[in-house]
């Protein structure tokens, strides 16, 4: 068994994680530990790659806010991975939408969001949408802050256990002492003086290893589309504000991510004792310990049908899709009221000397946050 003193033990090689190991190991030693084979693999990848101006959180202002925050920041650092070249178009429902294009318009103001309206009828119904809106958004690659993260750990000298995970974890003194298992079977040990969980849907199960309580949270199984659509190559379109739809270019791929309100989210679990229905056959897979969904025999029939369907009653014009792919991930969330639609980021502390930290985020833009938690310049 190999043996290490570090300052920080990083869980989770998502953005959040790959981004503290990033930051924290420019004055401090750190670890990092991802049970894929590579960062960002999961719901760092398996979503809609925006970089957005929260313009679509009507209710949830705080959210808003957090969005807008660090977005240019976060654009112009990430710039080689950034596509900018789409206009992005919001429309507003006729019927069973929960804002109005008046309502809409004064939050994108509040917001100092810029929006032209769209007066042309050619790509969304008329009969079904009331008002369209052109806003600038932006869409980030996964695959190439992946890489250009891997790189920056290796050259900052982080301990990067990948295909690993800990199956031992304890309170020794002023630090943790926490024994991992790599790829080749190895056991290595080490001494941690902060850890930091940033496995996103599997926060509560790190944090029990620690011997550490659960977090109220939401978990959903979610699909969404991979598809190439030839009539959307610079345009992305968001019905609001409810049940309805998105379609956004997926980073640089030249593909969009199709997500529906109604058909990505096929079940969901607040109760950390119950488990989702893919989970009663899969016994390897538990309600706060998530495996990759992509490879699972047991998650549910797909909604690319119904998904697709209800993309072309509100773009009649939409003409071929070609899907590609799904995105298939457990999203969670803090265990919030549904209609607030909340995403904010949450770092708690968990336990103190030695120091245990959670972290949880929807936006990628907030991955600054933890500059001033760690008081890093």
């Amino acid at each position: 068994m190999s043996k290490s003193e570090i300052d920080y033990l990083i869980v989770g090689g998502g953005i959040f994680g790959a981004y503290a190991a990033k930051m924290l190991s420019k004055s401090a030693t750190v670890a990092l530990v991802e049970r894929e084979p590579s960062l960002m693999s999961r719901a760092s990848r398996s979503n809609q790659t925006r970089v957005h101006c929260g313009s679509h959180y009507l209710r949830a202002p705080r959210t808003a806010l957090d969005a807008k925050k660090y977005r240019d920041r976060f654009l112009n650092e990430h710039d080689f991975a950034i596509n900018r070249g789409f206009e992005h178009i919001y429309a507003i429902a006729r019927q069973g939408s929960l804002t109005s294009a008046q309502g809409f318009e004064r939050f994108c103001d509040w917001l100092e969001v810029d929006l032209d309206r769209v007066y042309d009828d050619s790509i969304m119904d008329s009969r079904r949408v009331s008002e369209s809106y052109k806003l600038k958004e932006f869409s980030f690659d996964p695959f190439l802050i992946a890489n250009s993260y891997f790189r920056e750990l290796r050259k900052n000298q982080v301990s990067l256990y990948l295909q690993s995970e800990i199956f031992n974890a304890r309170r020794e003194n002023d630090h943790w002492r926490v024994e991992i298992r790599d790829c080749t079977s190895q056991i290595i040990s080490i001494e941690a003086k902060c850890v930091i969980n940033a496995t996103y849907s599997n926060l509560n199960s790190v944090a029990k290893q620690f011997g550490l309580p659960d977090i109220a949270m939401k978990h959903e199984y979610s699909e969404l589309l991979l598809a190439y659509i030839p009539t959307l190559r610079d345009l992305a379109v968001t019905i609001m504000d409810g049940p309805f739809l998105s379609i956004t270019p997926y980073g640089l791929s030249g593909l969009h991510v199709l997500s529906s309100v109604i058909y990505t989210h096929h079940f969901s679990t607040k109760d950390p004792e119950v488990k989702m229905p893919c989970q009663t056959n899969n016994r390897t897979c538990q309600v706060g310990n998530f495996n990759p969904c992509q490879f699972c025999k047991d998650r549910p029939m797909s909604a690319k049908q119904f998904m697709l369907n209800q993309a072309q009653s509100y773009i009649p014009n939409l003409g071929s899709v070609y899907v590609h792919g799904k995105l298939e991930t457990v999203k969670s969330t803090w265990a919030v009221d549904d209609y607030r639609d909340e995403r904010q980021t949450m770092v708690r502390k968990l336990a103190t000397s030695p120091n245990f930290y959670s972290v949880m985020s929807g936006k990628v833009s907030a991955i600054y946050e933890m500059e001033g938690l760690f008081s890093v310049n």
